[in-house]
């Protein structure tokens, strides 16, 4: 939520929508994973693709489902609505 909370005040955003993220370690061609960093990186990611180029969402708030630790995968779900200038500074 920090990512967020540097782009607006998240304290301003309804959760009026519900959107579900998941990230693998490691977007090269097959997806596999290799360590916990890069898991990392590519949940934050997958968050900002949904902010900047896909639905332009922002959430209130993001809730990690599950974390799978042998293959390197994370499952996400976040309640918040579409950015809009007007709304959220």
């Amino acid at each position: 939520m920090a990512m967020f909370g540097y782009m607006t005040d998240t304290g301003t955003v309804e959760p009026v929508d519900t959107v579900e993220v998941e990230a693998e370690g490691n977007l090269c061609f097959n997806h596999t994973g290799h360590d916990l960093l890069s898991l990392l990186f590519h949940f934050l990611d997958e968050w900002l693709y949904k902010f900047s180029a896909d639905e332009f969402f922002i959430p209130r708030e993001v809730k990690v489902l599950h974390i799978d630790r042998r293959q390197f995968k994370i499952r996400s779900i976040g309640w918040g609505e579409e950015f809009s200038l007007d709304k959220h500074p």
